[in-house]
């Protein structure tokens, strides 16, 4: 599939399907694991911990990790977040997003996980763009925190905590938006031609991740994954490039070693990169059971994938796999 027709099919999921969705406070049936399968080093034991449904709009975009075990997962068309058991695989729906009133139809995208466990998420509807955020002292009612009419395709969301700014990606125009936690003030963070898509159909900054004083973005249309230092004051310093060739990256992650584990979306994969390397390898594929996988998290020796399912369309999911030391 070339990447036009990857492109269209992308935006078409954006702006053209709708779905009614009757699961808003109710609990999903739990998902039995499928057997574990042959992934490389690092990973092993990779399975599946919770099934999802495409025809709901259950495309699980993104997550965030509870620090008791469990995973808070964005439903893309769905326009929900729901919290998962990775033990039982019983899914929780926590918060409907609103309906866009715009003919836009809304998506739910990057999520982070703040103080006192409050969730931030992207909401993704053309001018009517936002994060939301879910309190869970308020039984994670949808509240809106900022409007961002000027984003494009709001993406991945990162937490600076240390200068109380959320980061957020435009696919679209190839810039990372910094949000006041403070004042919910915006800002464009950073900007430049790495950031940006290689056509009108294809997807620029996607994933971003904040590690060890720096911000990380991936340029999902490039394949690269780009670093920029923050400076003292919270602003973006001179970016560089850590990765190359990695094929369709969306979000990623860091081990405790600073390796890397990305999420290959449209060619189904994961790829891993040592320190010091900035060739990907791959460690898990379709045989593996991934299906456009979109995020990835590492809890101690748990690797928790998210299957977006958004081409083949059979195993949007929740996946699980073991990080050797």
């Amino acid at each position: 599939m070339n990447g036009d027709i990857r492109g269209e099919i992308l935006q078409d999921r954006r702006s053209k399907f709708s779905v009614i969705v009757a699961l808003a406070g109710l609990g999903i049936a739990s998902y039995s694991a499928a057997p574990a399968q042959a992934v490389s080093t690092p990973l092993s034991n990779m399975t599946t911990v919770a099934k999802f449904t495409y025809s709901s709009g259950q495309q699980a975009e993104n997550l965030a990790l509870e620090p008791n075990g469990n995973v808070d997962v964005t439903f893309n068309q769905g326009h929900q977040v729901a919290q998962v058991n990775p033990s039982t695989g019983a899914t929780t729906v926590l918060a409907t997003l609103p309906a866009s009133t715009n003919g836009v139809a809304a998506t739910a995208d990057g999520i982070v996980r703040g103080a006192n466990g409050v969730l931030y998420v992207d909401y993704g509807a053309g001018n009517q763009s936002a994060i939301y955020m879910l309190d869970p002292s308020n039984n994670y009612s949808p509240q809106l925190f900022v409007s961002l009419p000027n984003m494009g395709w709001i993406n991945g969301l990162a937490l600076d905590s240390t200068h109380g700014n959320l980061l957020a990606t435009d696919s679209t125009n190839g810039t990372v938006t910094a949000v006041s936690l403070q004042n919910k003030t915006s800002a464009v963070w950073a900007q430049g031609s790495a950031l940006q898509p290689t056509s009108s159909t294809s997807k620029g900054a996607n994933g971003i991740q904040v590690y060890n004083g720096n911000v990380y973005v991936s340029n999902t249309s490039t394949g690269d994954l780009l670093k920029y230092p923050i400076n003292s004051d919270g602003s973006a310093g001179t970016m560089s490039t850590v990765a190359t060739g990695v094929t369709s990256i969306d979000d990623f992650t860091f081990d405790s070693k600073g390796d890397v584990l990305a999420a290959e979306n449209y060619s189904s994969q994961l790829a891993y990169i040592p320190v010091g390397s900035s060739t990907p390898q791959i460690v898990a594929t379709t045989s593996d059971g991934l299906d456009n996988p979109s995020s990835v998290k590492i809890s101690g020796t748990s690797v928790y994938i998210t299957n977006a399912a958004y081409f083949v369309q059979t195993n949007p999911s929740l996946m699980k796999a073991t990080l050797s030391s």
